[in-house]
């Protein structure tokens, strides 16, 4: 095996390992990691978009509750604002609407679906939600997981649901993080879902962490079209750019 062969192997393995949430981590590092990210975001979160409320909902995961709650602590502190920040977790089994509806005044809803639930489970949670912001009309800002959008699973559901499409099609406040791996630096990104093709539009204001606290964004990459592709598929064209850079 020749040594760019070797490195693309490894480099695959390793990628693979990170998108996966696989590092070698112990079960008390996981969540912290998280809870560093999180606090970076919602901090960025509330003083980039100028959020003044903010809803959050999350699946049942002990990393994405880490990481949703390290959200809504930082961009609320307890304080005279208590009220502004609800934070909702969720399973397949629940009913989304109430969810939606006590949203609905908030200036700004993430939906946090990743971390240990499988890809179907989140998907049909951010399905659900999503349908039920657009069918009510939610105008203020939507952050989107960086997992759930580098899946492609915003444009499936907007494949699948006429309302859904023409909603994302005309909203102007979509967001999600993304990851300079050359300057190590982790982004906001304002996204787009038209056409069938979900893009990132510019980034919009930079999330200040530490390059071990960014670990469970490692796997996105800044700027550009992203098709839906698995993350298998996502680490391997990742991996042989590095090899041949």
């Amino acid at each position: 095996m020749s040594l760019k062969a070797a490195l693309l192997t490894l480099i695959t393995s390793l990628f693979l390992m990170i998108s996966n949430g696989t590092q070698a981590q112990s079960a008390g590092e996981q969540p912290s990691l998280r809870g560093y990210t999180g606090q970076a975001l919602g901090k960025t979160l509330a003083e980039t978009l100028k959020l003044r409320s903010l809803g959050v909902a999350t699946n049942t995961s002990s990393t994405c509750a880490s990481f949703a709650s390290a959200i809504g602590s930082a961009a609320f502190a307890p304080g005279p604002q208590r009220k502004a920040l609800s934070l909702i977790a969720l399973d397949t089994r629940d009913d989304t609407r109430p969810v939606v509806d006590s949203f609905r005044e908030k200036d700004g809803v993430a939906l946090i679906f990743g971390g240990q639930t499988s890809a179907e489970e989140n998907y049909a949670l951010t399905k659900a939600m999503l349908s039920g912001l657009a069918r009510r009309h939610y105008a203020g800002a939507l952050f989107i997981h960086q997992t759930v959008w580098l899946s492609g699973q915003v444009t499936r559901a907007a494949d699948e649901d006429p309302i859904l499409t023409a909603y994302l099609a005309a909203k102007s406040n979509l967001y999600t993080a993304s990851r300079d791996a050359v300057h190590e630096q982790v982004w906001l990104h304002q996204v787009q879902v038209r056409d069938g093709e979900q893009t990132f539009a510019r980034a919009v204001g930079r999330i200040p962490t530490t390059r071990a606290a960014a670990t469970p964004l490692e796997h996105l990459q800044l700027g550009g079209a992203l098709p839906s592709k698995s993350h298998e598929a996502i680490a391997v064209d990742h991996a042989r750019r590095l090899a041949r850079s």
